[in-house]
């Protein structure tokens, strides 16, 4: 069932990337990994409704990451203050938190790094946290400094050098199997690439990212090819184990 937030900031912290953060009334909990799907306009321009990851959840605020790359995030990125958006959620599976005093490795890519950060927020005391991120060019610090403050050992990539190490962010991370667990979110490539890598399947947990036109399994529009059958992301997903995808 739809319900109406209303928007306490929609403001650009870094070229065309935005965070969005809204009234918690009517009060909603999501999990890390979760997502909703935001009605843009009340008329049907765009049509399709958008799914966002959560960013960050508290008992007043509702925040979501985006950054503007169609009609749909451009025209979102006009609300203002005081704006009602209409927003189906929580909806889909969430990353599973680890158990007190396991190792892990966090792995993002671009926005993918939105769940992460939520994920970050949530983490039980005494968990050792290695968190590798990466991006095209150089990004504001906001985006990255929840991961440098809460993580034991931090790294940050990026493709043309603008910031921290040249390259993609799988090349600067070896050992995979001394983690007991491995979240990951961002582009396909980079997802793929870092299943293979894994010999433990198990241990990995990937947001994946289809489009989606309903986000409750109804459209079939966001089909992923899984081990023993094809997924639908928004219900099945879009946090999946290593084991029930099939990158092959």
């Amino acid at each position: 069932m739809f319900r109406e937030f209303e928007i306490v900031k929609n403001i650009s912290i870094d070229k065309d990337i935005f965070v969005l953060k809204l009234k918690n009334e009517p009060y909603i909990k999501g999990l890390p990994g979760q997502f909703a799907m935001i009605r843009i306009n009340n008329s049907y321009d765009p049509l399709l409704l958008r799914p966002f990851s959560f960013y960050k959840i508290s008992s007043d605020t509702i925040e979501f990451l985006y950054q503007v790359k169609g009609k749909g995030t451009y025209l979102l990125s006009k609300k203002r203050e005081r704006d009602r958006l209409r927003i189906l959620a929580p909806l889909g599976t969430n990353f599973p938190l680890p158990e007190k005093n396991e190792k892990i490795t966090i792995i993002g890519g671009g926005m993918g790094i939105a769940p992460l950060s939520f994920l970050l927020d949530l983490l039980p005391e005494g968990v050792k946290i290695y968190s590798f991120i990466g991006f095209y060019t150089k990004v504001s610090k906001k985006l990255w400094k929840n991961f440098e403050e809460r993580s034991d050992y931090f790294l940050i990539t990026t493709e043309d050098g603008s910031i921290g190490e040249r390259g993609k962010i799988l090349d600067f991370i070896e050992n995979l199997e001394e983690f007991n667990r491995i979240y990951a979110c961002g582009p396909i490539s980079m997802l793929k690439e870092l299943w293979k890598r894994v010999e433990d399947k198990s241990k990995l947990y990937i947001s994946l990212e289809e489009r989606m036109g309903c986000g409750i399994g109804i459209c079939l529009g966001c089909i992923f090819p899984g081990k023993e059958r094809n997924l639908h992301i928004c219900k099945d997903g879009p946090v999946v184990s290593g084991v029930e995808v099939n990158f092959e």
